[in-house]
C-alpha cells in the first residue's frame, strides 16, 4: 500500500486526534505567552466570563493552522508545495475582507475593538513602508 494514500480509519483515529491534542497545547502556549483569554459577552455587551484560549474555538483553529502551516513548510520543497504560503495568506486575506464588508464586520469596525484594530493596521502599514528602501536606495543611487 502506498505511504502517500490516506486511509480514512487510521487518519481519523490517529492524525485528527493528534492534531486536536497539538492544537490544545499550542493554544495553551499562546495563552501562557500572552496571558490572554477570550471574553464571552452578553448581547448587551457586558462581560459574561473569560474563556481560556485552549478552550476557545477560534484560537484552537488558529493553533491548528499554525501547526499545519509549519508542517506544509517543512515538506514543501520535497513535495512541490513551495507556493503554499501565498495561497494560505490569500485565503486568510479573502476571509478577512469578506468579514469586513459584511454587515457584522462593518458594525465591528465601528466598535472600540474594531477602531483599535484599524489603528494597529495603519501603524503596521506605516512601519512596512518606512522599512522598505526607497527606489533610489534600492538602485544604489
Amino acid at each position: 500500500m502506498a505511504a502517500d494514500k490516506i486511509l480514512e480509519g487510521p487518519w481519523w483515529n490517529v492524525v485528527i486526534k493528534d492534531l486536536n491534542l497539538m492544537s490544545y497545547y499550542c493554544a495553551r502556549d499562546i495563552a501562557l505567552a500572552t496571558k490572554g483569554s477570550a471574553e464571552k459577552k452578553y448581547t448587551d455587551g457586558t462581560l459574561a466570563y473569560n474563556i481560556p484560549y485552549e478552550e476557545w474555538p477560534p484560537m484552537r483553529l488558529m493553533a491548528l493552522t499554525m501547526i499545519l502551516s509549519y508542517w506544509l513548510g517543512w515538506i514543501s520543497g520535497t513535495h512541490g508545495l513551495h507556493d503554499g504560503l501565498p495561497a494560505i495568506q490569500q485565503a486568510y486575506k479573502e476571509g478577512l475582507n469578506d468579514f469586513l464588508h459584511s454587515d457584522e464586520g462593518k458594525k465591528w469596525l465601528q466598535s472600540p475593538q474594531g477602531k483599535e484594530w484599524q489603528q494597529r493596521q495603519g501603524q503596521q502599514q506605516g512601519q512596512q513602508v518606512a522599512s522598505r528602501p526607497s527606489e533610489t536606495e534600492a538602485e544604489g543611487t
